[in-house]
């Protein structure tokens, strides 16, 4: 299956994972924020193992990752989205120069990146471009 297709179906994930997503209008599945990292990423635990939560949602439902690649979030590092649709392989250099790119269109460090269901919307053109309609934020 292709992730562009975006078929993917949460039941093929164990029930304990998917207690923990909520599908916002944007096609994201958002992890839970109590059981977050503190880089922003999924985590949980599976026999006692803590468990990356967009790299075991890739593996599950699309298959192993590359020895060399690492998981690139599309959806504007939204770090924790386990859509694999809005997952894909990349080197590091290529992830590294994807953040410093989004990061440079954001105005720099310090910028919050990625909407949250209740600030932001994404419109979906295709899996790997994603567009976010930006809105004024309280801080």
């Amino acid at each position: 299956m292709s992730s562009a297709d975006n078929e993917y179906d949460l039941n093929d994930l164990t029930r304990n994972f998917r207690t923990k997503l909520t599908v916002c209008e944007c096609g994201c599945w958002l992890f839970d924020g109590k059981n977050l990292d503190r880089y922003g990423y999924a985590k949980f635990k599976i026999r006692g193992k803590t468990v990356i939560g967009h790299r075991y949602a890739y593996e599950a439902m699309v298959g192993p990752i590359t020895d060399g690649l690492t998981v690139d979030h599309l959806c504007d590092r939204h770090r924790n989205c386990c859509n694999p649709a809005h997952m894909e392989l990349v080197t590091s250099l290529e992830n590294t120069l994807r953040a410093n790119a989004r990061r440079k269109a954001q105005g720099g460090y310090g910028k919050k990146s990625g909407p949250t269901p209740s600030t932001g919307t994404f419109t979906t053109e295709s899996a790997t471009d994603v567009n976010i309609n930006k809105k004024e934020e309280d801080q």
